[in-house]
């Protein structure tokens, strides 16, 4: 039980990481699409693409921390529980 909510943390990390990456991919679109955008539209798009970046950061950066905390604590949780209890929590 206990490598499988590691596991579970890891994947829970990975996912983080994966929002953190499409925001920052949504920011450098936002940017190309202001200093290389022939149209008013393009040039408009700069702040809703900051404001994903803004929005999706703030979702996985926490993620992260947090789940990094987390996963730090199992290992003592599970022994001072023991198996049988850490299972149903």
């Amino acid at each position: 039980m206990y490598q499988h909510t590691i596991a579970w943390y890891q994947g829970e990390i990975l996912e983080a990481w994966f929002i953190v990456g499409a925001g920052v991919c949504l920011g450098l679109i936002g940017l190309l699409c202001h200093f290389y955008g022939q149209s008013t539209g393009a040039k408009a798009l700069f702040v809703p693409m900051m404001v994903l970046l803004v929005l999706f950061l703030a979702i996985g950066v926490p993620m992260i921390y947090s789940n990094i905390q987390t996963m730090a604590n199992v290992a003592d949780t599970y022994q001072a529980v023991g198996e049988t209890q850490f299972c149903c929590r």
